[in-house]
């Protein structure tokens, strides 16, 4: 039966059938095995130790008072000054577990700033300046644990505390005080008695939290919330799933991949006749196939979890339906990064897989710890991380009518937000399947993206990157989302060149035809592959700038408005220089011109910014807001004027930097033809 499985299934994806022979050993197996065994008993350790400790009224009850008092106690090196001992705060809220007191007279109750003069007949003089007498004399007023037998049966609970006071405007009266017993342990996971686990202002405070654990009916037992405790298993056991499903599978795709790369069996996965899809779906399947099983082996016990803490069966199936597309975008991420990335060894691996780690434990905090705050462009990442999928299912659920998430003005209620999450992170798995599919193909000369749909993508892009930056909140906004725009369509330029060689063959053919047989230019340039790709570049910024226009508008800014138009066109110029730069290095004739573009474009990035923290003494100069508008123009902080004087120093580098590159291709296209042309009459002349 297994040999006819694994016959069907080698049939269907070799790929696949290769890497799960390879990989689906008795010792990884083991291995995973235990990985998975050893951190759920550690978890569940660890949960162990917060639960309330077993019952003991010697350990965990103490005497007090009703109301509970702090005092203020004071001494005085000066002759004929007594200590002084006055009352700091007041706690009516004292849970009563063996004797209830009764409700004292107005009269009779303490205020703060009462002066005590004796406590059950001590007069205070006599604490001197030793504070074990005053220890001692307070103990069964500021809550001391009993050391009799039995704290229940103790006769000092049916004693009331005597307080004689000296009180400002009235004088010298006694107080009685009923004592009761409470306890004193604290525990996340104990049921609280809101009556009484509330501290007034000005009392002090518990080291962890103002709430102690409640007894049982019988006074025998905590009471524990099991349902929060099952809760808490629940998420932490999602956090340990989702980072380590994401963050190791990812690392596990790198090296594999980096390893075929090594070896050269890349190169003859590439001949296969199967598709790039089956080929890459194999890798994405059974590369990882330890950590899936790993992962597998805790089902159980979240899946049991989350039925004890009371989460809906839709909300635990909505979360590995979310993990699973997010695990498809990271994984389709790191194949690209392994494919278009060379020079790093082993160690692009690492970093993809720290740079995983690191998102998903920063926003699984942000969002437990509810930090977010209020509508923000970076919000855009909760829709990169299940985790925080994980906490607003649960924070929803727990209040259906509660929304806590928005996008593009609207607030999202449970079904609306995981359906946001589903269709955005489908979204870049089809572009990243895009990419894949030409860069599997072909890696050296084809572009990433078509040009024809890189407009479709940038589309896509400020959608949800604007969707997140809420209109109302337009100044907090715009600085990130005009530096996110300059990342983008930088990463765009990369993604949009074609080779040299292809330049060259694009020349060298329209130089060939006949001007009746060439393809429209502006055609070529739009839609086409090997054409230089300025101009596309050109189109993606006119939508990203566009959309962002709108988004302006939509913030209902009049006097800025020009101001934030001619900021959009300086960061539009200065993309055009960037992508201007980037063709220029590879119509030159030098190794690795994708080298030279990276570091040019590092320095012409940097540079600005380092020469404007250097300036920052004389940001009222004329040189410095002109700098600052024409190099770094994503900062929105320059007034029109200067922006205007930007614009018109930008296009002037843009055109020579065009200028250049017309030459540099005219030139490269000449050569080749000569080239061509040469290499007929060289051979028949060498014949002769």
């Amino acid at each position: 039966m297994f040999t006819a499985l694994f016959d069907r299934l080698g049939n269907w994806n070799p790929q696949l059938m290769r890497e799960l022979k390879g990989r689906l050993h008795p010792r990884n197996i083991i291995a995973a095995i235990a990985l998975s065994v050893l951190s759920q008993l550690i978890l569940l350790l660890f949960f162990g130790t917060q639960l309330p400790p077993t019952f003991n009224p010697h350990e965990h009850l103490k005497l007090t008072t009703k109301p509970s008092i702090d005092f203020i106690f004071g001494t005085s090196n000066l002759p004929d000054y007594p200590p002084y001992l006055r009352i700091q705060s007041i706690n009516d809220n004292i849970e009563e577990v063996y004797r209830g007191g009764q409700i004292l007279a107005a009269a009779d109750y303490p205020r703060t700033g009462d002066r005590i003069l004796a406590i059950d007949g001590q007069p205070v003089e006599t604490f001197a300046d030793d504070f074990n007498d005053f220890n001692k004399a307070t103990e069964a007023i500021q809550g001391q644990r009993s050391t009799t037998v039995s704290l229940a049966n103790d006769p000092i609970l049916g004693q009331d505390a005597v307080l004689s006071i000296d009180r400002h405007g009235v004088g010298k009266m006694t107080l009685r005080l009923p004592r009761v017993a409470v306890t004193d342990t604290y525990s996340p996971y104990c049921k609280f008695d809101q009556r009484f686990n509330t501290v007034q202002a000005g009392s002090r405070s518990h080291p962890y939290d103002p709430k102690f654990c409640s007894l049982n009916a019988d006074k025998t037992a905590f009471e524990v919330d099991w349902r929060l405790w099952y809760q808490q298993i629940f998420k932490q056991s999602s956090l340990m799933l989702t980072v380590g499903l994401l963050t190791l599978g990812s690392l596990m795709l790198m090296q594999n991949l980096e390893r075929e790369q090594r070896r050269g069996t890349l190169t003859f996965i590439r001949l296969s006749p199967r598709s790039s899809l089956n080929i890459l779906s194999g890798q994405i399947l059974g590369a990882p196939v330890v950590i899936y099983l790993a992962a597998a082996l805790m089902l159980p016990l979240q899946v049991f979890s989350a039925f004890r803490a009371g989460i809906p069966l839709i909300e635990l199936l909505a979360f590995y339906g979310l993990l699973g597309v997010t695990g498809l975008l990271f994984f389709s991420l790191s194949l690209l990064l392994g494919l278009i990335s060379k020079g790093l060894g082993g160690l692009q691996a690492w970093l993809v897989a720290a740079g995983i780690f690191l998102l998903q434990m920063v926003m699984g905090v942000a969002v437990s710890g509810g930090s977010l705050g209020e509508p923000f462009v970076l919000h855009w990442a909760v829709l990169f991380s299940p985790v925080s999928v994980l906490h607003y299912l649960l924070d929803i659920a727990s209040d259906p009518n509660r929304s806590v998430f928005q996008f593009a003005g609207y607030k999202l209620k449970l079904l609306s937000f995981v359906a946001l999450f589903a269709v955005h992170g489908l979204v870049w798995i089809l572009w990243l399947w895009h990419a894949l599919r030409r860069k599997f193909g072909n890696p050296q000369q084809v572009p990433l993206i078509e040009r024809r749909y890189s407009y479709l993508l940038t589309a896509c892009f400020e959608v949800f990157l604007l969707g997140f930056a809420s209109s109302s909140r337009y100044q907090d906004n715009v600085t990130i989302v005009g530096f996110l725009n300059l990342l983008f369509l930088t990463l765009l330029i990369s993604a949009l060149q074609p080779s040299r060689q292809s330049l060259e063959d694009w020349v060298r053919f329209r130089l060939s035809q006949r001007r009746s047989q060439r393809q429209s230019l502006l055609k070529d340039l739009i839609q086409g592959e090997s054409s230089p790709a300025i101009l596309a570049i050109a189109i993606n910024v006119a939508i990203a700038l566009g959309m962002m226009a709108v988004w302006a508008i939509r913030a209902h800014l009049t006097t800025s408005l020009v101001n934030a138009v001619l900021t959009y066109g300086a960061l539009g110029s200065l993309i055009l220089i960037y992508a201007s730069i980037n063709q220029v290095w590879f119509l030159s004739k030098v190794k690795r011109p994708e080298i030279w573009s990276l570091g040019t474009l590092f320095v012409a990035f940097a540079a600005p910014l380092l020469v404007r923290s250097l300036l920052i003494d004389v940001s009222s100069s004329r040189f410095v807001q002109l700098l600052e508008a024409a190099a770094v123009p994503w900062m929105m902080g320059s007034s029109a004027g200067f922006y205007a004087g930007a614009i018109l120093s930008q296009w002037l580098l843009l055109c020579l930097l065009n200028f250049t590159a017309m030459r540099q291709l005219q030139k490269a296209g000449e050569s080749a033809s000569k080239r061509l042309f040469s290499g007929p009459a060289a051979l028949s002349a060498r014949s002769s």
